[in-house]
């Protein structure tokens, strides 16, 4: 059974968390993010709100688990740790970049002192990203917010709410028995198949077997385009596949070159100390 590594799914990960402070960060400034390197080994990630629709047309989007119960996520690889849709230089070759990952340092948070429900804007203080001298300030000469301390506002809060409702959405699939375990095969470079463990998809004949009044709430809570765009998108593990073929020749090759240089030494009798060896 292979185990994909999961991205961080909720809106506060296991970081430290700093509230922003306008005397606090006064000359703090936020570097663009350089590359996505940092996803290289994550196999899944979350999707919010209407980027699922969006994601459905370039990959499969399935459902995960949670301590809080199911989410959409976006499949990345078939196999443990394997991101497809990085490059060798940390770029994201995918049209859509998923939401989770273009929030950089911000993060939302309950603070003690605060009201019940209610989030503060934070920093993860420990990303690379946060320095005084290189990006975009937090606050102006005036003390004001700037644009990217707004933008980043605005962002959170429209992920926290597309999260409490893709969330409700999926506690409502499932309390109608529609989540099922993806039973999905994955070939392994030795020929033989291996079974993704931990992904789930809405089973679409019990759809067919739901009373009117099922139908309807499922409707009513807007759960159609969701469950049109996962099960569609379903398909695209056909994509994954050519990619994992073509990540594959190119490890082949790599190994060839290799392998064909290392021949070419002895056969020009090179060897470690041979002093024109740079």
């Amino acid at each position: 059974m292979l185990q994909l590594k999961f991205g961080p799914s909720s809106e506060v990960d296991q970081v430290a968390l700093v509230p922003i402070d306008r005397v606090l960060h006064a000359k703090t400034k936020i570097r663009p993010l350089p590359s996505f390197s940092f996803t290289a080994g994550m196999t899944v990630v979350q999707l919010f709100g209407s980027e699922i629709v969006t994601m459905s047309h370039e990959l499969p989007v399935l459902l995960i688990r949670d301590a809080a119960g199911y989410v959409p996520a976006a499949l990345l690889g078939l196999r443990t740790g394997q991101n497809l849709l990085l490059d060798a230089q940390g770029r994201w070759i995918g049209q859509h970049v998923p939401a989770l990952w273009r929030r950089g340092p911000f993060r939302l948070a309950q603070v003690d002192g605060q009201q019940e429900g209610t989030m503060v804007l934070c920093l993860d203080d420990t990303s690379e990203l946060i320095n005084e001298t290189e990006g975009m300030p937090l606050f102006d000469e005036s003390g004001a917010p700037s644009p990217i301390l707004n933008s980043a506002t605005a962002m959170l809060s429209q992920l926290q709410r597309d999260n409490h409702g893709t969330r409700a959405i999926c506690a409502l699939l499932d309390r109608h028995g529609l989540i099922v375990p993806w039973m999905l095969e994955i070939p392994q470079p030795d020929g033989s198949k291996g079974r993704v463990a931990d992904l789930y998809q809405v089973d679409e004949k019990a759809i067919a077997g739901l009373s009117a009044e099922a139908l309807v709430e499922i409707r009513d809570a807007g759960a159609l385009p969701l469950i049109y765009a996962h099960l569609l998108s379903l398909s695209r593990v056909n994509v994954l596949a050519r990619l994992t073929k073509m990540a594959d020749e190119r490890s082949q090759k790599q190994a060839a070159l290799k392998t064909d240089n290392l021949n070419l030494d002895r056969a020009f009798g090179i060897v470690e100390d041979d002093p024109f060896i740079f």
